[in-house]
């Protein structure tokens, strides 16, 4: 639950997907050309800022943004909507506002669909330990990518993990792209995260059960990108080691 006070410990932003109505990506714009002026005199079309939240002590606060359009004729015409659903208690973006300088910005221009995010305290409650290399940042589980091609972004599509620091910069990946996130961890010592990712093994443009999961890593250090854990002979050994001690024998 978003709480509109200073959060001194834990606090993690949960969001439950669901399912959203299936439009056309772009029938708000004919032609596939933005209409700026029409866009800002849709009078039926308005953002909305949810409960600001302050991460520390630094002044700085975050405004998740969600969208909310009346029912009623467009400006482009036919229709009594022109956007898409955005699945209920997620964001398409952050805004960041100091209240110190007055400045603000948001969190990316890059479309993308916030499920979930939380504070650095909540990576060390996560793990159950205290990895000082996740302090002083912020950590999302974020869908960028429309794996399924059902045209919306949901839960369903490909859910990336990312971190900024508190002020809302220096965005960065840091799970692997194509690859789903289950679960993730900060391990104390090592200054990194292993987490879980789900791979849609049969490309059937899904991430169900029955698809593979895989453990990789990454170095919050150092500027490198997430790597797989277990080599191929050791995930091959497993495969081998199951099949001979599991298998089912025929009747």
């Amino acid at each position: 639950m978003v709480r509109t006070n200073i959060l001194k410990g834990l606090f993690f932003f949960s969001v439950i997907s669901c399912t959203e109505k299936k439009r056309d990506a772009d029938a708000h714009v004919p032609g596939n050309i933005t209409d700026t002026a029409a866009i800002l005199n849709n009078k039926n079309l308005s953002v909305r800022l949810s409960e600001a939240a302050e991460i520390d002590s630094s002044g700085v606060v975050l405004f998740p943004l969600q969208v909310e359009e009346k029912e009623g004729r467009n400006s482009y015409g036919s229709g009594s909507v022109s956007y898409k659903d955005i699945p209920y208690n997620s964001y398409w973006n952050i805004a960041f506002y100091n209240s110190l300088s007055g400045e603000y910005h948001l969190l990316s221009e890059q479309k993308m669909l916030i499920l979930k995010y939380g504070a650095s305290d909540y990576a060390a409650t996560n793990s159950g330990v205290d990895n000082k290399s996740v302090k002083g940042s912020i950590f999302y589980e974020i869908v960028t990518i429309d794996h399924n091609m059902d045209k919306v972004y949901n839960s369903e599509d490909p859910i990336y993990l990312y971190m900024s620091d508190t002020k809302g910069y220096n965005l960065k990946q840091l799970s692997p792209v194509g690859l789903s996130l289950s679960s993730w961890h900060s391990i104390k010592g090592s200054n990194k995260i292993i987490m879980r990712v789900i791979k849609d093994s049969d490309n059937n443009k899904k991430f169900e059960r029955n698809d593979e999961v895989l453990a990789y890593e990454v170095d919050l250090l150092k500027d490198s990108v997430a790597k797989e854990i277990f080599s191929t002979e050791f995930t091959n050994k497993l495969k081998i080691l199951f099949d001979r001690d599991w298998k089912r024998i025929k009747k």
